[in-house]
């Protein structure tokens, strides 16, 4: 006997995971990997996850908002030794960073993928 689940509470299972469950489950089906990459999904997990970001000096933390303790340090894309990193803007959970040597980054802090930059 094969039971399937309805598609309403797969959705609502799979909003609460990680990104980087998210990112090996989206190779279980072409229905699931075509759920995780919609972007009304996206916007969901956006809504419900309980995961920030801080940024000090050029470090930047990820941590869970339901336990400060959490903080794990993040490499992103364009640290370097002595120099300073900022967050010039963030958008849907993207962020664009900038360094003291003039480097710009597009970065996914939970995937941790460098985005190629649009021609400008």
């Amino acid at each position: 006997m094969t039971t399937t689940l309805p598609s309403e509470i797969i959705t609502d299972i799979l909003v609460r995971l990680s990104v980087k469950d998210l990112i090996r489950y989206r190779c279980v089906s072409k229905p699931w990997c075509s759920l995780i990459d919609g972007p009304d999904f996206i916007k969901s997990h956006l809504n419900y996850s309980n995961a920030g970001l801080v940024l000090s000096w050029s470090d930047i933390y990820c941590v869970d908002l339901n336990n400060l303790n959490s903080a794990v340090e993040l490499n992103h894309p364009i640290d370097f030794e002595g120099g300073t990193t900022a967050v010039l803007g963030s958008c849907n959970g993207l962020l664009v960073l900038f360094n003291s040597y003039d480097d710009v980054a597009l970065w996914n802090p939970f995937t941790k993928r460098k985005l190629p930059l649009p021609d400008c």
